[in-house]
């Protein structure tokens, strides 16, 4: 627990801290130092933290073992997505750290660019995203991270009016958890109530 109070004490001085250091760009040296504690702790995290993990590092572990890419399908019943990705990283390395290094970057990169872009409040947003255990969520669901990753990309496409491209997105989002599937429908929803 003294870990969970560290990083909300750490959100709270690195806000006071950027705003002393540089009016101009407090936002951006706030929202880096936020992003670098956050992701470090995600990323070099033991097989022991979360729920989920010692799954994925036997998956991981299992398709690392796994001459070729048919055998990866009968490993789990992941998404194909996901055990690509597995697939590709153990044709590299069998280090499970460098998955939880990626999936950990690209929900954590993906999760600060959407603030950047579209939060007024920088402090409120990862305080939010913080408090309300959202950034707990890598420890945990990283298939659903990723695919989280991936419709926080997609909304600049929805909101370009981009419909293709914004379903493609989701499509390629469903190959890492499956649930994805039910974004298309704001697609549909913004299609036909344009004023939302």
């Amino acid at each position: 627990m003294w870990l969970h109070y560290f990083i909300f004490i750490y959100i709270v001085l690195t806000f006071i801290i950027s705003k002393v250091i540089n009016k101009k760009f407090s936002d951006k040296i706030f929202l880096f130092l936020n992003f670098l504690l956050l992701f470090i702790l995600a990323a070099f995290r033991d097989v022991s933290v979360g729920n989920d993990t010692q799954e994925y590092y036997r998956v991981f572990k299992t398709i690392s073992l796994t001459n070729s890419i048919n055998g990866i399908f009968i490993t789990s019943r992941f998404e194909i997505g996901y055990l690509l990705l597995n697939y590709l990283i153990t044709r590299f390395t069998n280090n499970f750290n460098v998955l939880l290094f990626i999936t950990s970057f690209i929900y954590l990169y993906s999760v600060f660019k959407f603030i950047d872009k579209y939060s007024k409040s920088k402090f409120v947003a990862i305080m939010l995203f913080f408090t309300f255990s959202m950034y707990y969520s890598i420890f945990n669901i990283q298939r659903q991270c990723i695919a989280i990753a991936i419709f926080l990309y997609a909304i600049r496409f929805l909101e370009k009016k981009q419909y293709i491209r914004y379903v493609l997105l989701i499509l390629f989002a469903t190959m890492f958890h499956y649930i994805a599937i039910l974004l298309i429908f704001l697609c549909f929803l913004l299609f036909h109530y344009p004023y939302l």
